[in-house]
């Protein structure tokens, strides 16, 4: 979601600065991306937690915190804070399996002996979007995964508490590769995206490093 949101700012922001440079972005889930970067099929990539992952290298622009949301009901609305113990109460569609978002609400249910209510999981995150404003069910996952749908109205978004579930936003590259200059450039760029996009809203959370 967060890539989606910023491809846009990227492309025209590089366009700009390095008109040399002529930018190919991909879309996936986040499991995807990691297979994909840590097998050279891309020099860069935006992914959660890319320093956990073998042979890759990885600096962290971001920590978010997980969020819950969905279509407003009579009960649920508009913004705020919810516990952790509350939302596994109520009827979840998430991401499948390897997805970073999913492993940390499992671990957390597990951690805490609670039972989650997933009724449902999808691999396209379009699809998650629309099975949520359908008023299917509910799901866990980062701001700007509901950034759109919250501006437009409908929709509620609360931010998870009791315990917060943080995820550090990475830039990632394979490991043991010597980065090109254009690479290097568009790394920069990608982190100055990332800050102006925290900046207006777009993505929450504690940015690190250069742009804190």
């Amino acid at each position: 979601a967060s890539a989606v949101m910023l491809v846009g700012k990227l492309i025209r922001k590089v366009a700009l600065e390095y008109p040399q440079i002529t930018l190919t972005v991909t879309e996936s889930m986040s499991g995807r991306t990691s297979d994909i970067i840590s097998k050279g099929h891309a020099d860069l990539a935006l992914v959660p937690n890319g320093q956990l992952l073998q042979d890759v290298e990885a600096e962290t622009v971001l920590i978010e915190t997980l969020y819950f949301g969905g279509l407003e009901t009579d009960t649920l609305k508009g913004a705020g804070e919810i516990s952790f113990e509350d939302v596994c109460k109520h009827p979840l569609i998430m991401p499948v399996k390897p997805n970073f978002v999913r492993g940390t609400l499992e671990q957390t249910a597990f951690d805490r002996g609670y039972a989650l209510n997933i009724i449902g999981e999808q691999s396209s995150g379009r699809l998650l979007q629309s099975l949520l404003a359908d008023g299917l069910g509910y799901s866990v996952l980062t701001w700007p995964s509901f950034f759109m749908n919250f501006k437009a109205g409908g929709f509620f978004v609360k931010k998870i508490v009791n315990p917060e579930l943080p995820r550090p936003m990475t830039i990632a590259w394979q490991k043991k590769v010597i980065l090109s200059p254009r690479v290097i450039a568009v790394r920069k760029v990608l982190r100055q995206v990332v800050v102006e996009a925290h900046a207006d809203g777009i993505l929450r959370g504690d940015l690190q490093g250069n742009g804190a």
